[in-house]
Protein backbone atom coordinates (compact mmCIF):
# COMPACT_ATOMS: atom_id res chain seq x y z
CA UNK A 1 0.00 0.00 0.00
CA UNK A 2 1.50 3.45 -0.65
CA UNK A 3 0.73 6.03 0.96
CA UNK A 4 -2.58 7.87 -0.10
CA UNK A 5 -2.23 10.73 -2.51
CA UNK A 6 -4.84 12.96 0.27
CA UNK A 7 -1.90 13.01 2.23
CA UNK A 8 0.46 14.49 -0.06
CA UNK A 9 -0.81 18.25 -0.14
CA UNK A 10 2.38 20.15 -0.01
CA UNK A 11 4.78 20.99 -2.83
CA UNK A 12 8.61 20.18 -2.51
CA UNK A 13 11.28 21.45 -5.07
CA UNK A 14 14.13 19.47 -4.63
CA UNK A 15 17.93 19.41 -6.13
CA UNK A 16 19.53 16.10 -5.24
CA UNK A 17 23.26 16.66 -3.64
CA UNK A 18 25.65 14.93 -6.11
CA UNK A 19 28.73 15.82 -4.38
CA UNK A 20 32.01 17.99 -3.86
CA UNK A 21 34.13 19.66 -6.25
CA UNK A 22 36.70 22.16 -6.23
CA UNK A 23 34.23 24.84 -6.22
CA UNK A 24 31.79 23.93 -3.61
CA UNK A 25 28.54 21.65 -3.46
CA UNK A 26 27.44 19.96 -7.14
CA UNK A 27 23.79 19.54 -6.96
CA UNK A 28 21.56 18.28 -9.68
CA UNK A 29 18.29 19.91 -11.57
CA UNK A 30 15.74 20.96 -9.36
CA UNK A 31 12.46 18.61 -9.57
CA UNK A 32 9.26 19.15 -7.76
CA UNK A 33 7.52 16.52 -6.16
CA UNK A 34 4.14 16.85 -4.13
CA UNK A 35 4.97 15.60 -0.68
CA UNK A 36 3.34 15.87 2.85
CA UNK A 37 5.21 17.82 5.49
CA UNK A 38 5.33 18.01 9.02
CA UNK A 39 7.13 20.61 11.25
CA UNK A 40 8.10 18.95 14.87
CA UNK A 41 11.86 19.18 15.55
CA UNK A 42 13.62 15.47 16.77
CA UNK A 43 17.02 14.75 17.17
CA UNK A 44 17.85 11.87 14.29
CA UNK A 45 21.33 10.97 13.55
CA UNK A 46 22.98 12.23 10.16
CA UNK A 47 25.52 9.61 7.81
CA UNK A 48 28.17 9.87 10.34
CA UNK A 49 26.07 8.87 13.36
CA UNK A 50 26.08 12.40 14.87
CA UNK A 51 23.22 13.66 16.72
CA UNK A 52 21.29 16.43 14.65
CA UNK A 53 18.37 18.34 15.34
CA UNK A 54 15.80 17.79 12.40
CA UNK A 55 12.85 20.94 11.94
CA UNK A 56 10.67 18.33 10.34
CA UNK A 57 9.88 15.40 8.49
CA UNK A 58 8.86 15.23 4.51
CA UNK A 59 7.12 12.10 3.57
CA UNK A 60 7.88 11.39 -0.37
CA UNK A 61 6.10 8.67 -2.37
CA UNK A 62 8.06 5.80 -3.42
CA UNK A 63 9.76 6.61 -6.43
CA UNK A 64 11.75 9.60 -4.86
CA UNK A 65 14.51 9.03 -2.32
CA UNK A 66 17.10 12.19 -2.64
CA UNK A 67 20.46 11.17 -1.11
CA UNK A 68 21.51 13.28 2.51
CA UNK A 69 22.64 16.68 1.92
CA UNK A 70 20.05 17.48 -0.51
CA UNK A 71 18.48 20.94 -1.02
CA UNK A 72 14.95 21.62 -0.92
CA UNK A 73 12.55 24.44 -0.80
CA UNK A 74 9.43 24.45 0.46
CA UNK A 75 6.92 26.77 -1.64
CA UNK A 76 3.93 26.10 0.50
CA UNK A 77 5.74 27.98 3.57
CA UNK A 78 6.84 31.04 2.39
CA UNK A 79 9.29 29.44 0.22
CA UNK A 80 11.61 27.77 3.19
CA UNK A 81 14.86 26.71 2.36
CA UNK A 82 16.34 23.01 4.07
CA UNK A 83 18.75 20.85 4.30
CA UNK A 84 18.20 16.78 4.07
CA UNK A 85 20.02 15.15 7.08
CA UNK A 86 19.00 11.93 6.32
CA UNK A 87 16.38 9.51 4.03
CA UNK A 88 14.75 6.28 4.92
CA UNK A 89 12.57 4.32 2.63
CA UNK A 90 9.45 2.38 4.32
CA UNK A 91 7.89 -0.68 3.12
CA UNK A 92 4.78 -1.92 3.83
CA UNK A 93 4.86 -5.44 5.71
CA UNK A 94 1.91 -7.45 4.42
CA UNK A 95 3.31 -6.71 0.23
CA UNK A 96 7.31 -5.81 0.93
CA UNK A 97 6.88 -3.22 -1.42
CA UNK A 98 8.13 0.48 -0.59
CA UNK A 99 5.25 2.48 0.81
CA UNK A 100 6.82 6.14 1.16
CA UNK A 101 10.15 7.52 2.01
CA UNK A 102 10.34 9.67 5.59
CA UNK A 103 12.89 12.44 4.79
CA UNK A 104 14.22 14.80 8.09
CA UNK A 105 15.50 18.10 7.19
CA UNK A 106 17.24 20.85 8.98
Amino acid sequence: MKLPSFLLKHTAKIEDYEGDSGFGDEYGDEYTVKCRVEYKRQLVRDREGNEVTAEGTMFLPPAYNPPPESKVTLPDFGDAEHDIITTAPQDNPFSGQRSHVEVAFK
